[in-house]
């Protein structure tokens, strides 16, 4: 037995890099480096290979001859290891950082300046670099007269399965799947002698022979690593599906085959825009969403959508704030970089325990992000927010006297707890007992705590991740907005008044009175959901 494990950089972290290059008007390449295992030494000690007739018959050499391996080859196990190390020990020797949230992401930082110049994201002989001048001649030169690189693309190239393309005068990004999601082949035939199942004479609810769900795991598969990488529109769908593999049915086929139809009609582009005030006010937005039992098993969905945002400006008093939002709803210049749409493993017994479960996976994610950027450049230390729409859920972390049915979950609900800046919340609701909100006492100098903030349902971005929503959910994040509230009715006027009476302010509903409750509601901030 030997270790043969070799990380490759995350999605995530990808995400993270390639919304810094387009924040600093880096240039992004992607390398591939030739025969990149025949640059590594051999993994093992006393391996030994039989010489190819040819060389033995050049040489001279008997039939009995043996060769002991000097350089890991193709074809062993542990080689992609023994390539990941000595590639990270070369670029350890050339000043490079390694990140803490990623072992395969490497930063540079100019001695001069002393901030990052270049980043280097690894996915075994493949990488995502982008630097400036300087990081090209002190770390680029270098390692290319080291390593045999084969090619180099930059502007517009495919990589990890994603097509990736970078606008030379603005430096914005775009990714996308197009060309792999015409590959994906049809569940349903259409024509009488076409590829696809012919199930046009059985009924939704029959099940699929053993022969039929092979052939489904092919368009199954492909579509999972599309929602994976681009398609965030049809997470929930696939997911679904796929929860049900041991029994899928006509039904479940024909839901599949709708699915690929959607993505090849409009499929899913992610927008990675300029922030216009600069890096330094780049920010994580984590949204997480939970749905009680209503994937097979009676288990819960929970759904966790990633952004980083451009902090909204706060120089504006609440008054002229919420009367200019009232007539435009408010936006930030933001980009989607992760999510997941997953059964809970957990057995949940209520909505606040699936809720509560969905609350712990979101605080995780930022805690990640917000250390990705930091580890990207240490000037992006903002305290991460998490935004949750179960009212419930978020107040009784106030309170010691509530606690889930599930003893399981406790630590969830402690965890939290003493992530969250719970005594910013309390004094935002106007908590009647606010000394009595536990402030932990063992948060490192310099971890700022997470900030959380209830949400309407209507703006919570990660709802559309654990159930079926409209295929324009995500669109205006995937073009680069992030819309903090939505309020273009006075049905949704009057829904935010009876929000305020909640608050302790009570008034007739109606599109004047809410405009005047709350212009003059110190409380103001919160419900309108200010970052």
């Amino acid at each position: 037995s030997f270790q043969r494990d070799s990380p490759v950089a995350g999605r995530q972290a990808n995400m993270c890099v390639m919304r810094y290059v387009v924040q600093r008007g880096f240039d992004l390449e992607s390398w591939d480096f030739a025969a990149a295992y025949l640059n590594a030494p051999c993994p093992r000690h006393g391996i030994c290979v039989k010489p190819p007739p040819e060389l033995a018959a050049e040489q001279g050499w008997s039939g009995d001859i043996v060769l002991e391996l000097h350089t890991a080859q193709y074809g062993l196990g542990d080689s992609g290891r023994s390539w990941l190390l000595e590639l990270h020990g070369y670029l350890s020797s050339l000043g490079l950082r390694q990140a803490k949230s990623d072992p395969c992401l490497w930063t540079y930082q100019c001695p001069e300046t002393r901030t990052t110049s270049g980043v280097i994201a690894i996915n075994v002989d493949d990488t995502l670099i982008a630097g400036d001048n300087k990081f090209r001649s002190a770390v680029l030169e270098p390692l290319e007269a080291k390593y045999k690189v084969g090619t180099k693309k930059k502007s517009s190239f495919v990589y990890c399965g994603t097509h990736i393309a970078q606008d030379p005068s603005s430096k914005e990004i775009t990714i996308s799947q197009d060309d792999y999601i015409r590959q994906i082949p049809d569940v349903i035939r259409r024509k009488k002698d076409g590829p696809g199942l012919m199930v046009s004479t059985l009924k939704s609810t029959d099940r699929l022979t053993p022969a039929q769900v092979s052939f489904v795991r092919v368009p199954l598969g492909m579509t999972m690593w599309a929602t994976t990488c681009t398609q965030i529109s049809h997470c929930f769908d696939v997911n679904s599906i796929a929860q049900q593999m041991h029994q899928l049915t006509v039904g479940d086929a024909r839901r599949l085959q709708e699915v690929v139809k959607r993505m090849r009609e409009a499929p899913d582009r992610i927008h990675l825009r300029k922030l216009p005030s600069g890096i330094k006010r780049a920010s994580v937005l984590v949204y997480d969403d939970a749905n009680f039992a209503v994937m097979p098993g009676a288990r819960s969905q929970i759904g966790v959508c990633s952004t980083i945002i451009e902090r909204p400006e706060t120089s504006m008093n609440n008054s002229d704030m919420t009367s200019h939002w009232l007539e435009d709803p408010p936006t930030c210049r933001g980009s989607v970089v992760g999510w997941s749409s997953r059964r809970s493993h957990r057995v949940c017994r209520s909505t606040f325990g699936a809720e509560l479960l969905g609350l712990s996976s979101g605080a995780a994610e930022a805690e990640f992000l917000c250390q990705t950027l930091i580890d990207i450049d240490d000037r992006l230390r903002h305290q991460p927010q998490v935004r949750c729409d179960a009212k419930s859920t978020t107040t009784s972390l106030l309170s010691f006297t509530t606690k889930p049915q599930e003893k399981n979950l406790i630590p969830d609900l402690e965890f939290l707890r003493r992530k969250f800046n719970l005594s910013q919340y309390a004094w935002e609701l106007k908590y009647p007992d606010p000394e009595r909100v536990m402030i932990p006492p063992y948060r490192r100098p310099g971890k700022a705590a997470l900030g959380m903030r209830w949400i309407p349902t209507e703006c919570m971005l990660a709802d559309g991740l654990t159930k079926r929503m409209t295929a324009k959910w995500f669109d205006q994040a995937l073009h680069g907005e992030v819309q903090l509230m939505p309020l273009q009715t006075k049905r949704d006027l009057k829904r935010l008044n009876e929000q305020m009476r909640n608050f302790g302010v009570h008034g007739v509903p109606g599109e004047t009175t809410a405009r005047q409750h709350i212009s003059s509601l110190d409380a103001a901030e919160e419900a309108l959901l200010i970052f």
